[in-house]
C-alpha cells in the first residue's frame, strides 16, 4: 500500500517543528534566524508542509507571489526540503 501524504499551510506556531529539517540541511543556520526567515516568508507568501499519514512533517517549502515581466503573475518556490 502506498502511504498518503498531504500538503497544508504551516502556521507560525508550527515553524519550530520545521527546525530539524532546516538544521539537517544547513547546520550553520541558528534557530532564531530560521524563525525570523519563516515569519518573513509567511508574510511575503507562505510556507507549505508535507505531512505523512501519521501527521509527521516530511518536508516544507516557502513561496511568494510576484509579477514577472514575461510571464505575468508567478509563484516562485524556495527552500524545498524533504
Amino acid at each position: 500500500m502506498i502511504p498518503s501524504f498531504s500538503v497544508a499551510d504551516l502556521k507560525e506556531d508550527q515553524f519550530e517543528a520545521v527546525w530539524p529539517l532546516v538544521r539537517a540541511a544547513s547546520p550553520d543556520i541558528r534557530l532564531w534566524r530560521w524563525l525570523q526567515y519563516a515569519h518573513e516568508a509567511s508574510h511575503a507568501g507562505g510556507l507549505l508542509g508535507l505531512f505523512g499519514p501519521d501527521g509527521v512533517l516530511f518536508g516544507f517549502l516557502t513561496y511568494r507571489e510576484e509579477d514577472n515581466l514575461r510571464c505575468g503573475r508567478v509563484v516562485p518556490v524556495d527552500g524545498f526540503l524533504c
